[in-house]
């Protein structure tokens, strides 16, 4: 086998044998909080991950930041 992650794969065969494993994807959602206007454009974020999206027994970090686009109050759609 050739590939960067060929040795995470065990392949016994009797011939020649040609496979391409391709990523998963991975999908998930970031949820920013309301806030009381303070004339900046912090924001708190959190986020989580799909079940199913992750294999049981990888480990997976998300890590999430973010800011308004602006630091008016009212309401926005994205």
């Amino acid at each position: 086998m050739v590939g960067l992650d060929a040795g995470n794969y065990e392949l016994t065969t009797t011939g020649q044998v040609t496979a391409n494993i391709s990523k998963k994807q991975i999908t998930g959602s970031i949820t920013a909080q309301d806030k009381v206007y303070d004339g900046t454009t912090s924001a708190i974020v959190s986020g989580a991950l799909n079940a199913g999206s992750v294999i049981t027994g990888d480990q997976v970090n998300l890590n999430a930041q973010g800011q308004f686009a602006d630091k008016n109050a009212g309401q926005t759609s994205r």
